[in-house]
């Protein structure tokens, strides 16, 4: 054990290898993740589907700079033909509308560590997705569930797919 982290050390600055799992599932007609199916409390928020610039723009004072992508990234995923979904936590007496994270998909390619491909099958594939930490473990990520799955009846889809790494055990 000691000779493999020896070895893998001096190797590393030269050599890195990164592996990720590609996972994908076919769109029930009904989703195994809504909050009514499983019994659970719906966390109050909404989710804005966002397919365009002129979309984009209608929220952007809403999007936070603390995000993972800037504004700029954003807009370049949206010319590439990403759907982006933005959730919500709805206004309280304390707060406005409040900014808990969003996901980022395209149609059709398969996006593996920056490389595309085009997918044999219509496939939603995930590109990335963040949820801000206060929001974090609170059900938001289902409401970005529902309406991604909403989105995919809508237009067709019949895939969903993704990537997780292989250290990333919530995934």
């Amino acid at each position: 054990a000691v000779l493999g982290w020896a070895v893998r050390t001096a190797i590393s600055p030269f050599y890195q290898r990164e592996v990720r799992h590609v996972v994908a599932r076919k769109i029930p007609p009904q989703s195994p993740y809504a909050a009514e199916v499983r019994g659970k409390a719906r966390v109050e928020g909404e989710c804005v589907t966002v397919d365009s610039l002129e979309a984009l723009r209608q929220i952007e004072k809403d999007i936070p700079s603390s995000m993972t992508y800037s504004l700029a990234d954003l807009q370049t995923y949206i010319t590439q033909g990403c759907v982006i979904f933005f959730v919500f936590a709805l206004p309280t007496k304390e707060r406005a509308r409040a900014f808990a994270g969003y996901g980022i998909y395209q149609r059709g390619v398969i996006t593996i560590l920056g490389r595309k491909k085009k997918s044999p099958f219509d496939l939603l594939f995930g590109i990335f997705r963040e949820m801000l930490p206060a929001y974090r473990g609170q059900r938001y990520s289902d409401i970005l569930r529902e309406t991604r799955e909403a989105y995919c009846h809508l237009h067709g889809v019949k895939f969903l797919g993704g990537t997780i790494a292989p250290d990333n055990r919530p995934s």
